[in-house]
């Protein structure tokens, strides 16, 4: 009997070798890609924050959407319909 693996055997121990000896680095690769994905989306989610202050401090105009329903929810509605059928 030969000692020696198998050929496929020693393959299968060489790619296990090379795997073990390139995980730290490939670790370490998708720690940075993620960490600059994490920095982009961190970047545009403080501009798209910026941009909202921005615009909630500016007062509504005609054009704005939504600008007639803001104004009649700030103004009280009218009660002289009520008023007339009470009295």
């Amino acid at each position: 009997m030969s000692t020696a693996p198998l050929p496929g055997i020693q393959a299968l121990l060489d790619s296990a070798h090379q795997a073990v000896t390139l995980a730290p680095f490939l670790g370490a690769a998708t720690l940075a890609v993620t960490g600059v994905w994490a920095a982009v989306a961190r970047g545009h989610i403080r501009r798209a924050w910026a941009a909202l202050a921005e615009r909630s401090s500016e007062p509504p105009t005609p054009s704005t959407p939504g600008c007639a329903r803001a104004r009649a929810a700030r103004q009280p509605p009218d009660m002289t319909p009520l008023l007339r059928a009470v009295l």
